[in-house]
């Protein structure tokens, strides 16, 4: 706590950044918009074979975890995943995070 605690306003506008770059992906929902912490969730229009195939391809191509594990939302090809901005996420700019993004939501950028 002693550690975090400082940070978490830079973790905070760093979500916000990323919430501004992701929104734009043909899609791809941001919950709540705009964040209201370091954590929010992203809704993304695939299923959880091809989410969990994209993952896993930038996880071995890029040595990025994406995500923990997705959650079912309004059928089958709507999945859900928690998004926490921490100390690994300020390694990226939003704009690389977007990236990740599309990749996942299949999105041809």
């Amino acid at each position: 706590l002693r550690e975090r605690l400082p940070r978490m306003p830079q973790y905070y506008r760093h979500a916000l950044a990323i919430a501004d770059e992701i929104r734009g992906i043909p899609g791809v929902e941001v919950i709540p918009d705009p964040p209201q912490s370091p954590l929010f969730h992203v809704a993304l229009p695939v299923t959880r074979q091809d989410l969990e195939t994209r993952a896993l391809d930038i996880a071995l191509r890029d040595g990025i975890w994406t995500f923990a594990a997705p959650i079912a939302v309004d059928g089958p090809r709507r999945l859900r995943i928690e998004f926490v901005v921490g100390d690994a996420t300020l390694t990226f700019s939003a704009k690389e995070i977007r990236g990740l993004f599309a990749e996942l939501a299949g999105s041809r950028e």
